[in-house]
Order: C-alpha cells, then sequence, then structure tokens
C-alpha cells in the first residue's frame, strides 16, 4: 500500500470522504456517517470523470477509499462506492478493491 505521508500528504478524513462521494454522485446531501442509496439502484449513478481522476477503472463495479481512522494495523475506516450506495465502513485491509488516494501531497 501507497503510504500518503511518504508522498508529503495524508489518508482522507471522514468529512473529506463525503464531500468525494458528494462529487462522484453529484449529491450534497450526502454526510460522513450515513449510507447514500440511490433512488435508482439499477442506475450507474457515479460520475466517471470523477472516478477517472481518482485511478479507478470504468469496469469496476465498486471500489473503497481508505480513510484515516484505524483501529489496528490491520483494520482500518473507508468509504465503499457502488455504482449507487456508498457508506462508511470498517474492514480489515486484505481486499483489492479498497484504494488510497492522498490528501495534500
Amino acid at each position: 500500500m501507497v503510504e500518503c505521508k511518504n508522498q508529503g500528504g495524508r489518508l482522507p478524513n471522514a468529512s473529506e470522504l463525503a464531500k468525494i462521494a458528494q462529487a462522484i454522485y453529484n449529491d450534497n446531501s450526502i454526510s460522513e456517517s450515513e449510507e447514500y442509496n440511490s433512488t435508482d439502484p439499477t442506475a450507474n449513478n457515479w460520475d466517471k470523470s470523477i472516478t477517472t481522476k481518482l485511478g479507478i477503472e470504468d469496469s469496476t463495479s465498486w471500489f473503497a477509499l481508505w480513510g484515516d481512522l484505524e483501529d489496528s494495523s490491520s483494520y482500518a475506516w473507508n468509504r465503499i462506492f457502488d455504482s449507487s450506495y456508498t457508506e462508511w465502513s470498517g474492514d480489515y485491509r486484505i481486499y483489492g478493491n479498497f484504494r488510497v488516494v492522498c490528501i495534500g501531497g
């Protein structure tokens, strides 16, 4: 995993991840802790121009961005993104669809 501090940055906090979600789904009502579900769960509602800037491939069905909170060296908090769904969640650092985005680097 890329370490943000080695790049002169840091992992985003929950508020920053919510702002990224707001941009991806073009919906300013998305908050730090609440789940967001599109009104049409079959629609692909994320903005491909934003996900492309984050390095997410078009073929990706879901991804997650690590946040700055961790409970241990192997368990940390993240925001999961699906085509019509996003939530703040905690997971072990073993999953391939989890990505790192650095703030301020």
